[in-house]
């Protein structure tokens, strides 16, 4: 073995023992740690302890052999008789001492040890629950159009007013203006409970009494892919977006059903995660739309809870793009960053404005003050609401805006009914809703806005900079003693005015104080009964799976990492069988005869041209699962390792070259960035697009590009993964060519189309495909003026370009434009599935047919020019009287 594989080996193995100790330490940490709160989220899932053995496990016989040795032969010396007390006058006690009840930390005679004594005895009354499995969230009713405006003109004349600063307020005492007060008495009371209990005692509770605690993360790396499911499914799929058909064929529920892309020409799908480190709502979306149709984008705390992307075992992590701000730290409640952040979504969504979904799941540890997490979590609610009026996507004319979904804890305070008020306003529907994955005792629960509006995108989106710019300067003027704080944010005449706002919002506050006080109270059973379990786990872990359309498949440990070598993870993603030595050889050079070969004009149609920027050809990249990169010239024996600081999403396979953007300055070429250019595409992300025609697989690898696209820089990846335009001969000739020397040679520059700055790339030469198999051919149909395919022997019924699938069987796949060697290319047989048009003359070579040849000579004897091809098509088109009408490159771009 080489010593540079050795190197890779033993850092492979480093990884795997780091990620065994962190995983350990992560544990060790868990079990020790106090709970943070009843009313948190508790996305981890805490590691479950061996349930105690009960004394009735012990037989009475048992019981008695114990009794006796050395303590019974001194209690006899002292006088003592079954059945009498000891002491002078038979005065002591008959009955045995009991077992201490003392729990956690707290000592005998505490009251919360007297409240959560062990008792046997005590049992749960399982018919007080409502175990279900379908869910009915309940949309609030719409706000009328004037009632919209009519907010957003009080607030355009004078928001200021509306901000009601007072003294910081840290209880949620007499808050019953939204909720009854006697339930929020019971509540906090409820609560205060658990106050001095131990993390093991509460976990081991709470696993045996939740009635879906079972349901875990099935196979994503935590609980909260599955609290984005079970919201998904029940909000009717708003989330994800997905109809049916596509999702079953995207993600089938059966494990061996083989997966299909049917959204491969639906537009990219555009997410952001914030305040969601490690990654379990983002890992559920990719996975969720499959293979690349989904780019998210994500803001979380730098540290610790940051994304863990390589814990991604179900979605493609490279299709997601941590972003941290100018601070670079992640601090959503920084002004500086939500601006960033903003900015950065808007230019990596596609000029649509904004995402498609936002989810916003943040919380901190509020240790010893649970009671007042509200509080405490009220500038994190404002900053993610903020955050998601300016990166969703606002409606338009023609199409609805985004959708926001976001974890809140209690919504007792004036505050908190006021950003939810204004919520209402900027939203065209918004919902309340705790689901059956969020714990029932915990005060957690999610607000679900649907379709952002015009209003919510600039008025209110103001308004809520405008308080956190407010909060800002508080945070910074805090002095000893009590603080001033914003108390109120929308005037309470305002929200009483809506009847019905008023009463959803009374109404869901009570319901869910109703359960997490029933829930609370079987937690206290729980904890007095260790033999008591929930004994719904495990049906209604299946059924919520089944409902939720999530398989029932193990979880795969983070270092199970793909161990293939570059050849095996070739062939599974290639699929077929093929000799390596078929592949490549130097393709025969393009000359226009072959255009000119038949009296159909649309047998021009099947040649496609894209152009090579490197004078070397192209070579084979393949991605393992694990991330790492290889490469293989189709001429080479050995895969090499692929380093140049670009990140390729896993499981792919195409042909592509390194080159160089370039960019002119003072006149001279300069190089500007360095690109991995996909010339041809086998396998995309598991997406097997071998098959499909030769512009096709190109669209899909542009698709597959954009959504691993970076847009808020970043220090790991220098360079870019890009897509090649291919062409037909139509666009060819109409393309804008410059011309410049560079390193004495004239050279043809083309400015690239996926590079907004106007880079420039230099061309070389041009791959010319002929994307039909041998036995079929273009032809022109004079009734219909379209082009038809036709098998020459006729067996398949001829069908038209333009109602083509894009996987006919008359298109020459990925390999079969490779397989060089085996095509024939003497006189009388077909002519090879590629051809190179040579841009740069030969080194060594006295012909000077080149760029300068082709992009200035009318004609030329050595091979054809840009003008030459137009003066054939122009021909061809007024033989067809066709008056210059573009009858092949419009058919491709549909």
């Amino acid at each position: 073995m080489s010593s540079d594989g050795l190197r890779r080996l033993v850092k492979a193995r480093n990884r795997d023992v780091e990620d065994d100790f962190n995983e350990q330490m992560n544990d060790l940490q868990k079990s020790n740690r106090r709970v943070r709160t009843l009313s948190d989220s508790d996305d981890d899932d805490a590691v479950p302890s061996k349930m105690a053995r009960k004394d009735d496990d012990f037989s009475s016989e048992a019981k008695q052999s114990k009794v006796g040795g050395i303590g019974a032969k001194l209690l006899q010396k002292m006088g003592y008789k079954e059945g009498e007390a000891l002491g002078k006058n038979k005065q002591g006690r008959l009955e045995p001492v009991a077992l201490t009840s003392a729990r956690g930390r707290h000592g005998i005679g505490h009251s919360a040890a007297e409240a959560l004594s062990r008792d046997v005895n005590v049992v749960w009354d399982d018919t007080t629950e409502k175990k279900t499995v379908e869910e009915a969230p309940v949309w609030m009713e719409p706000a009328s159009d004037d009632v919209r405006s009519e907010i957003a003109d009080k607030l355009s004349a004078d928001m200021k007013s509306w901000i009601v600063i007072g003294k910081e307020k840290l209880s949620l005492d007499n808050e019953d203006r939204y909720c009854e007060g006697r339930l929020l008495e019971e509540l906090l009371k409820a609560k205060s409970v658990f106050d001095e209990l131990s993390t093991k005692d509460l976990n081991e509770a709470r696993q045996r009494a939740n009635p879906y605690e079972t349901i875990g993360s099935a196979f994503f790396q935590n609980r909260a892919a599955m609290k984005t499911a079970n919201l998904d499914r029940i909000f009717d799929w708003i989330l994800s977006g997905e109809d049916s058909d596509g999702r079953e064929l995207k993600n089938p529920i059966e494990p061996k059903a083989k997966q299909q892309n049917v959204d491969r020409n639906a537009p990219l799908f555009y997410f952001a995660d914030v305040c969601a480190g490690p990654g379990g709502f983002s890992e559920y979306m990719l996975w969720r739309k499959g293979f690349y149709n989904a780019k998210g984008f994500g803001f979380t705390l730098k540290g610790k809870d940051d994304f863990k992307l390589f814990r991604f075992q179900a979605g493609t992590p490279e299709f997601f793009e941590p972003y941290y701000g100018v601070d670079n730290d992640g601090n959503v409640m920084s002004p500086q960053n939500i601006t960033a952040l903003a900015d950065v979504v808007k230019r990596g969504t596609g000029g649509q404005g904004g995402v498609d979904l936002m989810m916003a799941d943040g919380g901190f540890s509020v240790e010893g003050q649970e009671n007042i997490q509200e509080i405490l979590s009220k500038r994190l609610y404002l900053c993610q609401f903020l955050v998601s009026l300016s990166i969703v996507r606002p409606e338009t004319e023609d199409r609805p805006g985004g959708n926001f979904v976001c974890k809140l804890f209690d919504i007792f305070t004036p505050f908190s009914i006021g950003l939810i008020y204004l919520m209402y306003i900027a939203y065209r529907k918004i919902s309340l809703h705790k689901c059956h994955t969020s714990r029932p005792a915990n005060s957690e629960r999610y607000i679900m806005c649907e379709g952002l509006t015009q209003e919510g995108a600039t008025v209110i989106r103001e308004y809520f900079t405008a308080i956190n710019n407010k909060l800002n300067d508080l945070e910074k003027g805090k002095k000893k003693g009590p603080a001033d704080d914003v108390m109120e944010i929308v005037p309470e005449e305002v929200i009483k005015d809506d009847p019905y706002f008023m009463d959803y919002i009374l109404d869901h506050n009570n319901s869910l104080a109703r359960r997490q006080i029933q829930y609370l109270n079987k937690y206290r059973v729980f904890v007095k009964n260790q033999g008591q379990i929930d004994m719904d786990q495990a049906d209604l872990r299946e059924k919520c799976l089944e409902y939720w359309r999530i398989p029932d498949l193990p979880k795969k440990r983070v270092n199970d990492r793909n161990r293939d070598s570059p050849d095996v993870a070739f062939g599974k993603l290639c699929e077929q069988l093929l000799r390596w030595d078929h592949l490549g050889g130097t393709p025969r050079g393009f000359d226009d005869a072959v255009l000119k070969s038949t009296d159909s004009f649309a047998h021009v149609a099947k040649y496609h041209y894209c152009a090579y920027t490197e004078r070397t050809p192209p070579s084979i990249f393949v991605t393992l699962t694990d991330g790492s990169t290889f490469y293989r010239g189709l001429d080479e024996r050995n895969w090499n390792r692929y380093d140049m600081k670009i990140r390729v999403p896993r499981n792919s396979l195409f042909l592509a070259q390194t080159t160089f953007r370039y960019k002119l300055k003072n006149g001279q070429l300069y190089q500007a960035k360095r690109v991995l250019r996909i010339v041809d595409a086998a396998n995309l992300a598991g997406d097997n697009v071998t098959k499909l025609s030769y512009p096709e697989r190109m669209k899909a690898a542009k698709k597959y590009c954009a959504a691993a696209k970076l847009y808020g820089g970043s220090a790991e990846w220098t360079g870019e993964l890009v897509a090649a335009d291919t062409y037909s001969l139509e666009d060819l000739v109409a393309l804008d060519f410059d011309l410049k020397v560079f390193q004495n040679q004239p050279t043809a520059l083309l400015v690239d189309p996926d590079c907004p700055e106007g880079s420039l790339l230099q061309v070389h030469s041009f791959r010319v495909v002929n994307i039909l198999k041998e036995n079929f051919d273009f032809c022109w149909s004079r009734s219909k003026r379209l082009i038809y395919i036709s098998e020459r022997q006729g067996r398949m019924p001829t069908v038209f370009l333009n109602s083509v699938p894009s996987d006919h069987a008359s298109f020459a796949s990925f390999w079969d434009t490779l397989l060089t060697r085996k095509s024939g290319t003497s006189q009388g047989e077909s002519p090879p599935k590629q051809m190179i048009w040579r841009w740069t003359p030969k080194i060594q070579s006295s012909s000077q047919y080149g760029a300068k040849t082709i992009l200035r000579e009318n004609s030329s004897t050595e091979g054809p020019t840009l003008e030459s091809l137009r003066d054939f098509l122009d021909s061809e088109y007024e033989r067809l009287s066709c008056n210059g009408a573009r009858l092949i490159g419009d058919v491709f771009r549909q």
